[in-house]
C-alpha cells in the first residue's frame, strides 16, 4: 500500500492531523486563559510542567509550545480535588497523594535497602575507626623547621674583614 492510499494522518512520516476549528494558545494566552477560569498559574509553572511533565498536554509549532483550550480543561479538571464540606475530608489526602505517595514510598524503601546493603558489607562500623586529628584547612603555611640545619651555601659564606 503506498503512502497515496492510506487514510490522512495514518502512516509513517505523516504529521497528525489538526483541529483547525479549536485555536492554539500561547503559553501567554495559556496563562490567561487558566486564570480566567479562575484557575492561576505562572509562566514559569507552565514551563518546568512542559520540562518534567504533569502538565497540560502541548503540541509544538517549530519550537514555540501552544496549547488547546480543551487540553487546559481537562488539566484544570485533574488538578481540582472533588467537592468537599470540609478540609479535613479524606478527598484531599486520595485526590494528591494517591499515585505518587506509592511511587515515593518505594523510591524510599529502595534507597534504604541500597543503603543496609552497603553498611552490611565490610566496611569498617565508626567505633572501629582510630579518631585522627582534623586536617588542616586552605594553604599551607611555609614556617621554617627550628630543628633542620641550614643549608651548607649559606654556612660557609665568605666573610669579610673589613
Amino acid at each position: 500500500m503506498s503512502n497515496d492510499e492510506r487514510a490522512p494522518g495514518i502512516g509513517h512520516n505523516q504529521p497528525p492531523l489538526v483541529d483547525v476549528n479549536e485555536p492554539f494558545l500561547t503559553p501567554e494566552e495559556a496563562v490567561e486563559f487558566l486564570g480566567e477560569l479562575g484557575l492561576p498559574i505562572a509562566k514559569g509553572t507552565l514551563a518546568k510542567l512542559r520540562c518534567i511533565a504533569g502538565g497540560p498536554i502541548f503540541q509544538n509549532f517549530g519550537r514555540w509550545p501552544r496549547y488547546k483550550p480543551s487540553r487546559l480543561r481537562e488539566f484544570a479538571a485533574s488538578k481540582l480535588t472533588p467537592e468537599r464540606r470540609s478540609s479535613s475530608e479524606d478527598g484531599y489526602r486520595q485526590h494528591y497523594h494517591s499515585g505518587r505517595g506509592e511511587a515515593v514510598r518505594a523510591a524510599n524503601a529502595a534507597r534504604s535497602a541500597k543503603r543496609a546493603a552497603t553498611s552490611a558489607s565490610s566496611t569498617p562500623t565508626p567505633a572501629s575507626i582510630a579518631p585522627s586529628a582534623p586536617r588542616p584547612r586552605g594553604r599551607p603555611r611555609k614556617v621554617p623547621l627550628e630543628d633542620t640545619p641550614a643549608p651548607a651555601a649559606l654556612s660557609a659564606a665568605p666573610a669579610s674583614g673589613k
